[in-house]
């Protein structure tokens, strides 16, 4: 809205293997009125004093369909004014992992030098994270954007894109993780990625 609330929808989808294996056991028997209750309490919300109206949870027996969450939200607080313009906050979703990389990065500048092999899979592990946010703006606003990031490495790759078409604000971070061994040399290429 013009004053920066945001309602929409938040989704949490998993697709192949153990991350899709692992949300059909957490829901193979329909919650009970207490955990629905919980679950609602502790939901997660893109943006803060979202309030959440409705979860769907997905049918773990159903293997006809990926299992995903739908969370329904309302009011929370996506942009606050300054000046003439408004700042968009990014959803923690989406800088939460950043200060998790950027403290392991520190505790590796500090560990003394590294004698042991590295197991690439332990940094981010065998699979891929996509967080995809699309935000429908009033009419005429025009967000400015940071440039695209790509960075690729023999630990994995990430890249990050902002776009705007129309009304609609895109932005897409994708991180992918590779298991293999690397000599303890690289462990300057692992904090440079």
């Amino acid at each position: 809205t013009p004053d920066g609330h945001v309602t929409g929808r938040f989704s949490l989808a998993a697709r192949g293997g153990l991350a899709e294996n692992t949300l059909r056991r957490a829901y193979a028997e329909p919650p009970d009125s207490a955990r629905r209750a919980s679950l609602k309490r502790e939901a997660p919300r893109p943006f803060p004093d979202a309030t959440v109206d409705t979860i769907i949870f997905p049918d773990g027996r159903d293997r006809t369909v990926p299992p995903a969450i739908e969370i329904a939200l309302r009011n929370g607080e996506g942009a606050k004014p300054a000046g003439s313009l408004m700042i968009l906050s990014i959803p923690a979703n989406f800088s939460g992992s950043a200060q998790a990389y950027r403290t392991l990065v520190e505790e590796l500048e500090r560990a003394d030098k590294r004698r042991l092999p590295i197991d690439a899979g332990r940094v981010v592990g065998p699979l891929t994270t996509r967080r995809e946010l699309r935000l429908t703006l009033p009419a005429g606003w025009t967000a400015q954007l940071p440039a695209p990031v790509s960075a690729s490495s023999v630990f994995g790759t990430y890249q990050a894109e902002y776009t705007q078409t129309g009304r609609e604000l895109r932005i897409v971070h994708v991180i992918s993780g590779r298991t293999v061994t690397c000599p303890p040399e690289q462990i300057i290429t692992l904090i440079d990625w």
